[in-house]
C-alpha cells in the first residue's frame, strides 16, 4: 500500500494542473515544503517507491521550472559496480527565494542557499552558495545576486 501511494503522489506532484495540488502530493511524498513555493508542471522526482530514498527540504517562496529533475537517489541498480559505487541517497535542501529555472537536474547531497538562481538547463552537482547565480553543465557562478532584501 505504501509503495501505490508514492506512485500516487509522484504522478500527482509531476502532472496535476493545480499548484496547490502539486504541493500537496509533496507533502505526500515526506517532502517538508516551505510556504508560497510554486512548483511547475513536469517536475520530475527521482526515487526509491519504497520511500527509501534521500530526504527533500525546500524554503518558503521557491520556484521551480517546468521539466526539473531532482534526484533524490542514484544507483548503478544491480549492476556489480553497486560494490563499488552504493546507492547515493544523500538530501537536497533548498533554501528560501530560490529560482530554480526550467530543465534544471540537482544531483543528490546538494545545498542551494538563498536568494540563489539556476539557470535553465544547469546541472547541480555541487552546493550552491547564497545570493549566487550558477548555470551550464556542470554548474558554475556566473554572478553574485544583488543583496536588495
Amino acid at each position: 500500500m505504501f509503495r501505490l501511494k508514492i506512485k500516487i503522489c509522484k504522478g500527482l506532484a509531476t502532472h496535476f494542473p493545480w499548484v496547490k495540488m502539486r504541493v500537496w502530493a509533496m507533502h505526500g511524498l515526506g517532502f517538508k515544503l516551505g510556504k508560497d513555493i510554486i512548483p511547475s508542471p513536469g517536475i520530475m522526482f527521482v526515487m526509491m517507491n519504497s520511500g527509501d530514498s534521500g530526504s527533500l527540504e525546500i524554503g518558503d517562496r521557491v520556484g521551480i521550472g517546468s521539466g526539473s529533475i531532482i534526484i533524490l537517489e542514484s544507483s548503478p541498480g544491480n549492476s556489480r559496480l553497486q560494490e563499488i559505487y552504493p546507492s547515493d541517497k544523500r538530501g537536497i535542501k533548498i533554501g528560501q527565494d530560490v529560482w530554480i529555472g526550467a530543465g534544471v537536474i540537482i544531483l543528490p547531497g546538494v545545498s542551494i542557499g538563498d536568494f540563489a538562481i539556476i539557470a535553465s538547463g544547469s546541472v547541480v552537482n555541487k552546493d550552491v552558495d547564497a545570493y549566487t547565480l550558477v548555470g551550464g553543465v556542470p554548474a558554475k557562478k556566473l554572478k553574485d545576486v544583488p543583496k536588495v532584501f
